[in-house]
């Protein structure tokens, strides 16, 4: 209950948690989203099955009333909430694939109950960082093909090199993803330029 009304608790100790409560914190930020959202849809529905509708008992259980003041009121830190997880994604401090996973997916939770203003002023600039390294994965496949081929006495300078390599792939594969959390918001322009940092 604190955890969720307090987020600037977040803003100052998550970095120093350990991967289990990470984990375990997103995983509840997800599941009170996304559970929300599902009992608003089955109240909403008057066409579901009853062997769905029984599926989802437990669920049916929580008011439509409460399902939507559970869901307003984490709609409220959703810019709190964003740029953290967003720069936690961007962390090469976070190498477990668990814990990335779920960071993303509770990036697109929060995506999903977003304000579409917020999500397209928010999208130009993950397009925008896009836009600056000026590279796409084919140029960074082509620069790491090219270092392979050279010939490098020192072997330092070389490893070097793919370090250097390794760590633009990892810059731009995450501006990708991020910028994917917005698809369903984008607009024709914005969805052509990643096209082209995409295409093989």
């Amino acid at each position: 209950g604190n955890f969720l009304s307090a987020p600037e608790f977040i803003d100052e100790n998550f970095d120093v948690l350990n991967n289990n409560i990470k984990n375990y914190i997103c995983i509840g930020l997800q599941s009170l989203i996304n559970n929300s959202k599902h009992i608003i849809d089955l109240y909403n529905n008057d066409n579901n099955e009853e062997d769905e509708k029984e599926s989802n008992n437990n669920l049916v259980k929580i008011s439509l009333e409460k399902a939507q003041n559970d869901l307003q009121a984490i709609s409220i830190y959703v810019k709190n909430f964003i740029p953290i997880l967003f720069n936690l994604y961007n962390s090469k401090a976070v190498v477990e694939q668990q814990l990335r996973a779920n960071i993303y997916r509770t990036i697109k939770a929060f995506v999903s109950i977003a304000s579409e203003k917020f999500c397209k002023n928010t999208f130009i600039t993950v397009v925008e960082k896009l836009k600056q390294t000026g590279l796409d994965v084919v140029e960074l496949t082509k620069q790491y093909k090219k270092i392979n081929k050279q010939m490098v006495d020192d072997e330092d300078e070389k490893e070097e090199l793919k370090a250097q390599y390794h760590d633009k792939l990892f810059d731009l594969s995450v501006l990708i993803d991020l910028s994917r959390t917005f698809i369903h918001i984008i607009d024709f322009n914005n969805t052509s330029f990643l096209y082209s940092i995409l295409k093989p």
